[in-house]
C-alpha cells in the first residue's frame, strides 16, 4: 500500500470512485478502486507532504540529525491528521441517519436528489420534528467522532454544544441550499432541516395546514 500511495502522490493523479466511495479494500481483491485505496492510505495517517521525489543516482545522500522536538512535532501532526478522517466518518454517518429519520418520521425521501423540481415544500410540523432529531444526531456525532469533546466537563460540553448546534444548523442549511439552488440567480429558496424548502417571499406557506400553529400563517410569518 505504501508503494501505491507514493506512486499516486508523485503522479498527481486524481482518482474517481465509480460507486459510492465505500469500496472494500482488501489484500486478496484485485483491481481495487484507486480512489478508495488512496483514501484508506490517508485514513491510516499517510501524508502526501512526506512523500519524497525520485532520488538522484549520483553520490551519497548526506545524513542529518533529527532533533527530538522535530520528531515530536511530526508525530503530533500525524495524530492530528487522523482526527479529520474520523470527523468526516462521523458526518457521513450523521447524513445517513438524518435521511433515514426523515423517511421514518415524516415519510419523505430527501437529501438525495437535489433537483429543485423534486424537492418538497417544507412544513412547520415536519421541520419541528426533524429538527429535534437532527439536534440529537449532531450531539451523538460530536460525542463519538469529534475528539476530545466527550472528555470535557458536562457544563462545558453543554455550553459548547449550544454554540455548535446553531452554527452547524446554519452551515447545513447554507450547504444544502447551495447544492439545490446554487446555480439559480437571485434564488429565494432555503433548504430546512427536514430536507424541504421554503421561499423567503412566501414564508406563510411554511405554517399552512400545521396542527402546531394556532395562529394564522400570515401572522406567524411576520
Amino acid at each position: 500500500m505504501c508503494s501505491f500511495f507514493r506512486r499516486a502522490v508523485l503522479s498527481k493523479n486524481h482518482y474517481q470512485c465509480k460507486i459510492d466511495k465505500t469500496c472494500k479494500i482488501l489484500k486478496d481483491i484485485r483491481n481495487l478502486c484507486k480512489f478508495c485505496r488512496y483514501q484508506k492510505c490517508i485514513d491510516k495517517g499517510m501524508l502526501p507532504s512526506l512523500v519524497q521525489g525520485n532520488r538522484d543516482s549520483y553520490g551519497k545522500r548526506s545524513a542529518f540529525i533529527v532533533s527530538p522536538l522535530s520528531k515530536t512535532l511530526k508525530e503530533n501532526c500525524k495524530e492530528e491528521m487522523k482526527i479529520l478522517p474520523k470527523m468526516l466518518n462521523g458526518y457521513l454517518k450523521f447524513q445517513n441517519l438524518r435521511k433515514e429519520s426523515c423517511i421514518l418520521l415524516v415519510g419523505e425521501k430527501v437529501f438525495e436528489n437535489w433537483n429543485p423540481k423534486v424537492i418538497p415544500h417544507s412544513k412547520y410540523s415536519s421541520a419541528k420534528i426533524i429538527m429535534q432529531t437532527v439536534t440529537k444526531l449532531a450531539h451523538d456525532m460530536i460525542m463519538e467522532y469529534f475528539i476530545p469533546f466527550s472528555s470535557f466537563e458536562p457544563g462545558d460540553m453543554k455550553m459548547l454544544f449550544e454554540k455548535f448546534a446553531v452554527l452547524f444548523d446554519n452551515a447545513e442549511k447554507s450547504y444544502n441550499t447551495f447544492k439545490a439552488y446554487g446555480h439559480i440567480k437571485n434564488n429565494e429558496n432555503v433548504i430546512l432541516a427536514d430536507g424541504g424548502y421554503i421561499n423567503l417571499d412566501e414564508t406563510h406557506k411554511f405554517f399552512a395546514n400545521s396542527m402546531d400553529a394556532n395562529v394564522e400563517p400570515q401572522q406567524l410569518a411576520k
